[in-house]
């Protein structure tokens, strides 16, 4: 469709308007405009025109930046194209056309705005001689070059920051996938209360009165190891950490970042436990029967109050998780 257009070069050094038509072969005198310069077609258009995705039409995909399309207004019969250029150079263009695009497909009818000539400088003087920055505060290193330096420097970060967070999570990964061969049929708080009773059976100063015998003395540090691994086990099972294969500064800083919200009850309950437990281990020759009783009695309670609080930490039970707030090991 053939539109009776008017270009108006509010910018132009020659001349401020210029007129053309979609019969016209040419548009008159070339405009002279810089980079960015904006640049007008006012046009008699039919009623109800919709300007809605309007593009330029480029016979050369090369020539997109030449001029392209920033706005459109209707109103009644008139329409008004509002143009830029971003690419130095003479333009002789015998029809300036419009067609809608949608998902980069071009739709609709063609309008046609007429011829127009213009020419596009560069925002630089062309008399001036530009030279290259020198060196930056007794850096003896070109501005542009140091700008790529420091972006090469920034991506490096990114990338090894990015490559150092994917490391971890495959080595997680990794280790998730290796703590299932601990899995067995029984639960973690089941297997153990197995363990529990097997040591209380297995050795009968944990039902006596009396002290430590010199026998029962000499397997004290194997108790003491294997209340440690049952205590370790549960931790590695419930919380899927690596307690059996990691010391205890190790675990309790993963369970930290892993579980915080279950540290935020526990914590200190577990720091109180191992310091026992080293405490037991550096003791051996003095130690009473009743500070072992004691001791794994703390770690009984310990996973018995764990073991309900990561069930109502995963379920969400806010009532619950309130209530064992409450409580106390």
């Amino acid at each position: 469709m053939d539109l009776q257009c008017e270009f108006v070069f509010p910018h132009n050094t020659e001349m401020n308007s210029a007129t053309g038509n979609a019969q016209q072969g040419n548009g008159g005198q070339a405009k002279q405009i810089t980079v960015g310069d904006l640049f007008y077609a006012d046009c008699t258009a039919p009623q109800g025109m919709t300007t809605v995705g309007l593009q330029v039409k480029h016979e050369d995909p090369a020539q997109k930046y030449s001029i392209k399309l920033l706005d459109t207004k209707s109103e009644g019969n008139k329409a008004l194209f509002k143009f830029t250029s971003y690419q130095v150079g003479e333009y002789h263009l015998p029809k300036l056309e419009l067609q809608a695009v949608v998902n980069n497909q071009p739709e609709g009818e063609v309008y046609q705005l007429g011829a127009v000539n213009f020419s596009v400088g560069s925002i630089l003087d062309p008399k001036e001689k530009h030279e290259a920055y020198g060196p930056f505060t007794g850096i003896q290193m070109p501005i542009p070059v140091l700008y790529w330096v420091i972006l090469a420097v920034a991506m490096g970060l990114v990338v090894s920051s990015i490559l150092a967070v994917f490391i971890r999570r495959l080595r997680r990964r990794k280790m998730l996938a290796r703590l299932e061969e601990y899995e067995v049929s029984t639960t973690p708080l089941q297997e153990f209360y197995t363990t529990y009773r097997k040591i209380q059976r297995e050795h009968s100063f944990f039902h006596s009165k009396t002290d430590l015998t010199e026998s029962e003395r000499k397997t004290v540090q194997a108790v003491i190891k294997d209340m440690e691994s049952a205590l370790k086990l549960y931790l590695l099972r419930k919380m899927k950490t690596p307690a059996l294969e990691k010391n205890w500064s190790y675990t309790q800083s993963d369970l930290k970042k892993y579980h915080a919200e279950f540290m935020s009850y526990q914590a200190k309950e577990l720091k109180e436990i191992v310091k026992e437990i080293v405490k037991a281990n550096g003791a051996i020759s003095k130690i009473k029967a009743k500070d072992i009783v004691q001791t794994f009695e703390k770690i009984r309670l310990f996973i018995e109050f764990s073991d309900n609080l990561q069930d109502a930490i995963l379920k969400k039970d806010k009532a619950f998780l309130r209530k064992l707030r409450s409580l106390k090991i």
